[in-house]
């Protein structure tokens, strides 16, 4: 896992380093002893800056922009230990992994019965009258 990770990254890295994207024009200031805007990304700003920061961080993003991607950042981060951790819990407490006086065909009906919870309350959702209160298509941040 760690080793994929690393070649996922590194591929990230070159391919984000032959990416040619032309730099903005300036638009004309009458302040400026130039008569030009300054860019919001200065050339010497650092490679890993450019790669992991949007273009003008942080004057041409939402306030909430850093507060989101620090949490984002921070799920991803625990993310995948949590599941691991998450499934032996589960095979453990709710299979019956390890314990005797468990049988696999109880594994198999607990199994059964937790797809038909699954299906049911897919198929519920689905229905129109449901997906109507979900308003998927609000434009509004996840954090507020």
């Amino acid at each position: 896992f760690a080793a994929l990770s690393v070649i996922h990254i590194a591929g990230n890295v070159v391919a984000v380093s032959k990416l040619r994207i032309p730099e903005a024009t300036p638009k004309p200031v009458a302040n400026s002893p130039t008569g030009t805007a300054t860019s919001t990304r200065p050339k010497n700003s650092g490679f890993w800056r450019q790669l992991l920061l949007p273009p003008g961080y942080p004057q041409t993003l939402a306030k909430e922009y850093t507060k989101y991607q620090l949490w984002t950042r921070l799920n991803t981060l625990v993310d995948y230990p949590k599941q691991v951790v998450m499934s032996m819990v589960f095979w453990a407490r709710v299979y019956g992994v390890g314990d005797s006086k468990k049988t696999p065909l109880e594994a198999v009906m607990i199994d059964i019965f937790m797809m038909s919870v699954t299906c049911v309350a897919a198929l519920v959702a689905g229905l129109p009258v449901v997906t109507r209160s979900f308003d998927f298509g609000a434009r509004s941040w996840k954090l507020r």
